[in-house]
């Protein structure tokens, strides 16, 4: 992330940086940074300490992944979303102009097919199919049928284009609407000039999702003077989620209180069950338990719980002492749901033989970061397969460390900061992962060489 103060004067001071997501496909893993303080118009990145997060292979094709980054300096806070389509979309409109112009209306007659130029044969749309445009232009085409992306929240615009204009005069634009037409937003660039060849846009319009009334246009304008051939648009497509299933609600958190405390070491976490409109879908619930506020290291996780009747409730797998945070989805077997607010609870529990470890658990690298090697450890509440390594920020496997039986209790190991050939590895950002019993543990290291 680049940071930038925007102020012509004034430092901004304890610049934080932090991660969330309402994403249930989404674990944050490193969802914080602190950038310290950035002078009037300057720029600062975490680019040493860079954001992670992982998405599960259960992601259905096309989701709209999205992750909110939340900037707070000297009591004042700024909040931008970021979005992601993730896996193979659906194709959801296309034209390759060969069929006539059925698929779109046209403001004021200049648009129409021509055999000029196309990128698939034989046809394009231009603002001037018979030569060079006029002076004064303001001339569009949009779609003729607005399409209903209101079970979406992601997609793309992707087309051919080859662009023939007055440069920084003569203008052409994409715009997207969300209410059949009655306001428009410019999405992407202005091109203008001369792109040289045929080129494929891929623009994203998740920001106008969630509407029956999708609509999008192309618009041209020009000033006086200076004409040219103008804009060809050729192999439109509109891509995004199979459309027709409703995602469930978030649950609501029912117990413990949030904040409150529990005096055993296995808690019922409750929602409120979710609502889903879709007709016959029967509804499956997902929780996530962790040790710290930013819900980055899952202590104790399960999917598939069986809703009941108006509520549904979980038992947690035994916890030591300590403070927790967890939340809570719904799945209709398409796709989850949006994950509930986030609740808390303390583990204070009575008559419980503080020797015996009740959770799988994995303690951050001491010392971290390290040069020539670092001691991690993690706790097993039982014997049982254990794989345990270090992985690349690309995934790339770059230790295994532990693979077979081990436990229970506490196992201690040291990397020495070397990969499986023995060779050092390169200064940088690290994952360990324990996968134990189906759970799997994450934490990150960093080599300074």
């Amino acid at each position: 992330m680049t940071v930038q103060n925007q102020g012509l004067s004034g430092t901004a001071s304890n610049v934080t940086v932090t991660l969330s997501s309402d994403d249930p496909y989404v674990q944050l893993v490193d969802a914080s940074s602190s950038l310290g303080s950035i002078a009037a118009r300057e720029s600062a990145t975490n680019a040493s300490d860079l954001f992670t997060f992982t998405v599960d292979p259960a992601t259905p094709d096309a989701h709209g992944l999205v992750v909110t980054v939340t900037v707070q300096a000297d009591g004042l806070t700024a909040v931008k979303d970021l979005s992601w389509m993730v896996g193979t979309p659906t194709v959801l409109f296309e034209d390759d102009m060969e069929g006539g112009t059925d698929n779109w209306i046209e403001n004021d007659g200049y648009w129409g097919l021509t055999l000029m130029r196309s990128h698939s044969p034989t046809h394009s749309y231009a603002d001037s199919p018979s030569g060079n445009y006029s002076s004064y232009m303001n001339t569009w085409i949009e779609l003729a049928d607005p399409l209903d992306l209101s079970s979406a929240s992601a997609a793309e615009l992707v087309f051919w284009h080859r662009v023939l204009t007055e440069e920084s005069y003569d203008y052409c634009y994409v715009e997207a609407s969300d209410d059949g037409g009655a306001t428009w937003g410019q999405v992407g660039p202005r091109y203008h000039g001369d792109n040289g060849t045929w080129e494929e846009v891929t623009l994203p319009v998740d920001e106008f999702t969630g509407t029956s009334e999708f609509s999008v246009r192309f618009r041209f304008t020009s000033d006086t003077y200076v004409v040219d051939d103008g804009w060809f648009i050729d192999d439109v497509q509109i891509l995004g989620p199979a459309l027709g299933n409703a995602t469930p609600t978030a649950p609501s958190l029912v117990g413990p209180p949030n904040g409150g405390t529990v005096t055993t070491a296995t808690p019922d976490l409750t929602v409120g069950n979710a609502i889903d409109t879709d007709p016959g879908d029967v509804l499956t619930y997902g929780f996530i338990v962790y040790d710290d506020e930013l819900c980055t290291n899952v202590v104790a996780s399960t999917t598939g719980v069986a809703e009941g009747t108006d509520t549904t409730t979980w038992t947690v797998p035994p916890l030591a002492d300590s403070d927790y945070w967890w939340r809570s989805y719904a799945d209709d077997g398409t796709e989850r749901g949006p994950l509930m607010e986030t609740g808390s609870f303390t583990v204070q529990s009575t008559g419980i033989d503080e020797g015996v470890v009740r959770s799988l658990v994995l303690h951050a690298a001491s010392p971290n970061p390290f040069s020539r090697a670092s001691s991690l450890s993690f706790e097993l509440p039982a014997r049982t397969e254990v794989r345990f390594a270090i992985y690349g920020v690309d995934g790339r496997l770059v230790r295994t460390l532990v693979d077979g039986e081990a436990g229970p209790g506490t196992i201690a190991i040291t990397w020495d900061g070397r990969d499986d050939r023995g060779a050092t590895v390169a200064s940088g950002l690290y994952f360990a992962r324990l996968v134990a019993d189906d759970e799997v543990r994450h934490g990150k290291i960093v080599v300074l060489r």
